[in-house]
């Protein structure tokens, strides 16, 4: 499969665009830099032989934003380099980097967005381990995506999108798969007023792998209404066909509905979720998720629950299958001028359909205290302990790791 990337294409347009001399034109660069020391008694989470490492990394990077009366250009990029003292791995450079752009012409009525994103990801994507660690099962992933479309204004309330959407998906990994994705769309939008809308839409899509490709076909309609300030519903139905190169095929029902509610005391969200998701190690991953989220605001800082359920399905192969529950407890609060502290728990179960798999139980404790010390610098010290096991109560066979991190942030 030939591989290139649109963005590199696209994105000389972009910059032409963006160069062009206007008066209402708006640029901002906002440079800064990362230092912090990471002590890990168990840097490759293994059950039996922990190793403590020290890691020091130097994050130099930025931010550039330009606003014109045609284009709109978001860039970020942070260097990260690491030094591993006690010789866990050789010393490493890793880049995270992103741009968004957008090219608005003939009043608005055709629109050339693009992106780019370079970023390290979990290879499971149940667990997310990029949170806990600095190199257990990751990779570095990189999605460009081009999307030139139309924007039919059909009367007043009405809006009608239609166009095309490229996208490149590829890993450093040799597990993982990467992807090249065509797709054409439609999407109409109906404002009976400035808190009642619908929608409905057609998407159609190619996904093709070295492995083997498939088409998607997608159906939706939902609609969103506001009842009052801070609360608000949502739903929306459809169904997909996917039909894949190898004979299979798939027909599911996929929703998206919830519903936010401030009672004062408290902002609820209830909401269910069924997509397919970008999998670094499947071609096509169905996900389902149930979640309840309480939010509270304090004088001097916020109170957070949430507790969810979510199933992974891979198409192509029913023994890869997983469920996750999970429960979140968190809170943040002001201790005085430009002193904050943070604490969060979670604990969560995996299931998989698959018999050599152990260590379902995952929690993890974490608090943050932060300093900020005036003129863009910020001095932060966290600690986590995190713990897989088979049992919540048992620790025999276990995996532990105690991570302290001391950061200092300069924004200039």
């Amino acid at each position: 499969m030939r591989r290139y990337h649109p963005i590199k294409r696209m994105l000389p347009l972009l910059l032409l665009a963006a160069a062009t001399p206007a008066a209402a034109s708006e640029v901002r660069l906002v440079p800064s830099v990362t230092v912090s020391e990471e002590v890990n008694d168990n840097i490759r989470e293994l059950r039996e032989g922990a190793r403590t490492e020290l890691v020091t990394r130097v994050q130099p990077g930025g931010q550039l934003s330009y606003r014109g009366p045609y284009t709109n250009l978001d860039v970020a990029y942070n260097l990260d380099y690491r030094y591993y003292a006690r010789n866990t791995r050789d010393d490493e450079l890793n880049h995270a980097a992103s741009l968004k752009g957008a090219l608005r012409l003939w009043d608005e009525f055709f629109i050339l967005e693009a992106s780019d994103s370079f970023t390290r990801v979990s290879l499971d994507l149940a667990r997310d381990t990029v949170q806990e660690s600095v190199l257990v099962n990751q990779a570095d992933q990189n999605i460009a995506t081009v999307s030139p479309f139309l924007t039919w204004r059909l009367g007043a309330k009405s809006v009608l999108q239609t166009g095309y959407r490229f996208s490149d998906i590829r890993y450093w990994s040799d597990t993982a798969i990467d992807k090249q994705v065509h797709a054409a769309f439609a999407d109409y939008t109906h404002k009976f007023s400035e808190r009642f809308e619908f929608n409905a839409g057609y998407h159609f899509s190619y996904t093709d792998t070295a492995r083997t490709s498939y088409r998607k076909h997608e159906l939706s309609t939902g609609l969103r209404y506001q009842y009052r300030e801070k609360s608000f519903f949502y739903g929306g139905v459809g169904h997909s066909w996917l039909d894949f190169s190898n004979g299979l095929k798939s027909s599911d029902p996929f929703w998206n509905v919830g519903v936010t509610n401030d009672f004062d005391l408290a902002v609820a969200t209830l909401e269910s979720r069924v997509q397919y998701t970008e999998d670094p190690l499947t071609l096509s991953t169905k996900q389902t998720d149930y979640t309840f989220k309480l939010d509270k605001a304090l004088e001097r800082g916020r109170l957070w629950f949430s507790t969810g359920y979510t199933q992974y399905r891979v198409t192509l192969d029913a023994t890869q299958d997983r469920k996750r529950a999970q429960v979140v407890l968190g809170g943040s609060h002001e201790l005085g001028r430009g002193l904050s502290a943070t604490a969060s728990a979670t604990g969560e179960r995996l299931s998989r359909n698959s018999t050599t798999f152990n260590l379902p139980y995952h929690m993890v404790a974490s608090g943050t205290l932060s300093y900020a010390m005036g003129e863009g610098m910020t001095l932060a010290g966290t600690y986590s302990h995190i713990s897989y096991r088979e049992e919540p109560g048992e620790s025999a066979g276990s995996v532990e790791v105690n991570r302290g991190i001391v950061e200092l942030r300069k924004v200039f």
